[in-house]
């Protein structure tokens, strides 16, 4: 008889004596029940409190939030310079403040610079307007002696504000439809650090990474992935236009970049760098950061309690890790991010966002982005970091259409192709047997922390400018998993041609380190050769089993155990519910050769293996199947296919 697992996130699973797990249904069980507590003697804005709810089987936790008695103000309308054909209006939301003003410089003054005294328009709004087209002209607030930029300023000039036209607010639309979640392959990657291929050390911005596109990318076409996700070109914290930044402390939710974009306006500028990315067949997935702010920081000038969240002695709280962490609660700051993702994803037109710490946002804020887009443009892609110094929320997201980066996959592949973990707990992850495939985004570098390769590497000091045989035989092993598991695979930009950080894991100012080298792609071009295979692959109708839409049978696998690790071989879609071709994955971390029984005699043709006679670097007996078993050499690996 067939046995069904109920769902591992359940909250009506219960079990029996014997441990066996089942789903219980009750009549007065409605879901539209709530229940309400009153505390005596609790201040939530004085010390942290949290509601812990426990039975013998279950236990949740729930921060109590503040509330700000602000919170219940939620004008309408749109905020920022808005231009019209009657002329110019300013709108501010400032619900503290006693008095509001707007500074405004023309353009290469051309014309007297102008203040404007706003006045209080109701529910914390200050409004004013004059009769002109003030369209790229500068202008700073003055909220009660505090002179900032506008939070819902569109383009930056310097730490100014520019009034945008209706022109340059215009949607962005040129046809190109990112391909289905399931289909992604993506690559992560810096604006100035994929620029280090084009052979002149990094420099440039938005410009410059369109020309490299359209002129040659050669490097972005042959690794064929078809979606790039910039790491944040939102303006950010600096202290000169060619001081390297990662972007993760931006200064605002909207503006592109002033650094990336030279002399030209920077929207256009990003909006060409967008159309190269889609000419070429890339998505363009923008990392926007909207957990917290760097400096200048105009919400804080604006209003500090109302946008950031403060501890029981007034200081600002910091799970982001970078010095403040907003009140994704408070109304005005919704929409505010509402709003950006708007503007980025249909003015800027890129084709998703991933949200930086997005467990800071909150599962209730992310829904509320979920339900906006899919509303509005269905096709475009979420992704989210799940988790914060706070918490981590990938689970809240499983039954949305949320992805969410897979850190448990991330920490699996090291320890896995260094003989350290169960190939069992792989396939599990591999086949996407749980839940929606798409909800999980598997990567084994990113950005962040150390290169792959510095992780594994036999080199001292995980210093691997000069890797050894078993470090490209190990990376080849990540990229076979990792390019067969469902879900979304993400490669980092140079992780292909084993990038190396020289063992250096916090990169965040060191351009140096982060600069993709072409000497190192052309040294070896041969591992990135062997990614692109797999993703070539992956994408082809024979990979259809590898990106499945919905939760699938775990597939087929056998195991052999010994010390050091376990080598494995798994049929991916073995009962054909996603097509004729089947896919065998084999693997064998051991230092030792390895030898497993396949299910049943099938024409299987070679995808990729490794180590190969030819491999320049790690040259080795290939792979092979003969006899009903697959063959695996020490850290040997293999793709074959089979069917259609």
């Amino acid at each position: 008889d067939a046995q069904l697992e109920p769902p591992h996130d359940a909250d009506n699973v219960r079990r029996t004596p014997d441990h066996h797990r089942n789903l219980v249904a009750s009549r007065r069980r409605t879901g539209r029940h709530v229940f309400r507590f009153r505390a005596a003697d609790i201040d939530p804005a004085a010390a942290p409190v949290r509601m812990v709810f426990e039975t013998p089987l279950e236990l949740e936790l729930g921060d109590i939030l503040a509330s700000d008695p602000l919170d219940v103000l939620e004008p309408p309308g749109q905020f920022g310079a808005l231009v019209a054909d009657s002329g110019t209006s300013f709108r501010v939301f400032a619900p503290r403040a006693r008095a509001v003003a707007v500074e405004c410089a023309s353009p290469g003054a051309s014309a007297r610079p102008l203040r404007l005294e706003l006045r209080p328009a109701g529910q914390g709004t200050w409004e004013g307007a004059v009769a002109a087209d003030l369209t790229g002209w500068t202008y700073l607030l003055d909220v009660d002696g505090r002179r900032t930029f506008d939070p819902w300023a569109k383009r930056l000039l310097g730490e100014r504000g520019v009034v945008c036209g209706p022109e340059e607010l215009a949607d962005f639309r040129d046809g190109f439809t990112p391909p289905a979640p399931e289909d992604l392959v993506v690559v992560e990657a810096h604006v100035r650090d994929l620029l280090g291929l084009a052979g002149d050390g990094g420099a440039g911005g938005f410009r410059e990474l369109a020309e490299w596109i359209r002129r040659d990318g050669a490097y972005l076409r042959s690794l064929g992935a078809n979606a790039l996700e910039l790491l944040p070109c939102t303006d950010y914290e600096r202290g000169g236009p060619e001081e390297y930044h990662w972007g993760y402390m931006p200064v605002t939710a909207f503006a592109p970049a002033q650094p990336y974009a030279g002399e030209a306006g920077a929207t256009e500028a990003f909006r060409d760098l967008v159309r190269a990315c889609h000419e070429a067949g890339l998505a363009v997935i923008m990392d926007l950061v909207l957990n917290h702010f760097g400096s200048p920081n105009a919400l804080q000038a604006v209003d500090e309690g109302y946008y950031y969240r403060v501890g029981p002695q007034g200081e600002l709280t910091n799970w982001s890790g970078c010095g403040n962490d907003v009140r994704a609660e408070a109304p005005m700051f919704r929409r505010l991010v509402l709003a950006s993702l708007r503007h980025w994803t249909s003015t800027l037109g890129v084709d998703g966002v991933r949200l930086d710490l997005a467990e800071l946002l909150g599962s209730a804020l992310l829904r509320e982005i979920e339900e906006d887009f899919r509303a509005r443009r269905p096709e475009k892609i979420l992704i989210a970091e799940p988790w914060s110094f706070r918490g981590h929320i990938a689970r809240d997201l499983d039954h949305t259409t949320w992805t969410s980066w897979d850190d448990a996959f991330r920490e699996f592949l090291p320890a896995y192709v260094r003989g350290h973990a169960r190939a069992a707990d792989l396939l599990h992850q591999m086949a996407a047997c749980a839940f929606r495939p798409s909800a999980r985004l598997r990567y084994a570098q990113s950005h962040d922390d150390m290169a792959w390769l510095d992780r594994v590497t036999e080199r001292p000091g995980g210093d691997a400018l000069d890797p050894t045989p078993a470090d490209v035989l190990r990376t080849r092993m990540m990229h076979v998993v990792l390019l067969c598991s469902a879900g979304v695979p993400m490669l980092a930009a140079g992780q292909d041609f084993l990038m190396t950080k020289r063992g250096v894991a916090n990169t965040w100012r060191r351009g140096d380190l982060n600069r993709l080298d072409p000497a190192r792609l052309g040294r070896f071009r041969s591992e990135h050769d062997f990614a692109a295979r797999l993703i070539r692959f992956r994408l082809s109708a024979a990979g259809a089993g590898l990106r499945p839409r919905a939760a699938v049978s775990p597939g087929w696998m056998q195991v052999t155990h010994q010390e050091g690790g376990e080598a494995f071989a798994a049929v991916l879609n073995a009962d054909g519910s996603l097509g004729p071709h089947r896919v065998l994955v084999a693997c064998n971390p051991h230092d030792r050769p390895a030898a497993l029984d396949l299910p049943r005699s099938a024409p299987w043709a070679e995808v990729a293996v490794s180590p190969s006679p030819g491999c320049p670097h790690a040259p080795g007996e290939a792979p092979r199947i003969e006899g009903g078993r697959v063959v695996l050499p020490s850290m040997g690996a293999g793709v074959w296919s089979a069917g259609g």
